[in-house]
C-alpha cells in the first residue's frame, strides 16, 4: 500500500519534469511558477496542511 510520502515524492518528480519543459520551450513565467511549487513542496513535503485561518473573514 502506498503512502502519502510516496504520492509526494511522484508529484515533485511531474513538477521536476514540468520544470524543465517549461524552460525548454521558454515559458518563463510558468518556469517560475513551478519553480516556486517545487521549492514550497521541499519544505513542507513532511508537514501536514494546514487548516485555513478564518480569523480574518477572507
Amino acid at each position: 500500500m502506498r503512502t502519502p510520502k510516496d504520492y509526494d515524492v511522484k508529484y515533485m518528480d511531474r513538477l521536476e519534469l514540468l520544470y524543465k519543459l517549461a524552460v525548454k520551450k521558454k515559458e518563463a513565467g510558468t518556469a517560475m511558477v513551478l519553480l516556486d511549487k517545487i521549492r514550497n513542496m521541499d519544505l513542507y513535503l513532511d508537514r501536514p496542511a494546514k487548516e485555513p485561518d478564518d480569523k480574518h473573514g477572507v
